[in-house]
């Protein structure tokens, strides 16, 4: 799912700031690609680690953390919602927040 992104010999400062910004919007897509799927599938909220695992079965190559970050951004633009209740985590000792699609 994800792209690799390599930046330019000749300015690679603003190139390097542009493969930041591209990847990104990149990886959030990514992640409402994932909700969209799961919603397909019957699944209309998901845990941080939920998104992650459907991610890599996806074949995403975007690091755990970068899909988990995309949550809240994409809160932020009002893409995702957090919904008021928690599951346990991958490994039972914490809590895991859950998201799901704002529209």
């Amino acid at each position: 799912m994800g792209v690799t992104l390599r930046t330019r010999d000749a300015d690679p400062v603003t190139s390097a700031e542009a493969v930041a910004d591209t990847d990104l919007a990149r990886s959030q897509m990514e992640v409402l690609a994932i909700f969209e799927i799961a919603r397909d599938d019957g699944v209309t909220a998901l845990a941080e680690h939920e998104v992650v695992a459907l991610g890599r079965r996806l074949g995403s190559t975007y690091s755990d953390q970068r899909l988990r970050s995309c949550c809240p951004e994409l809160e932020r633009k009002h893409w995702l919602r957090r919904e008021p209740r928690y599951v346990p985590g991958p490994t039972g000792t914490r809590r895991a927040e859950v998201w799901a699609l704002a529209r």
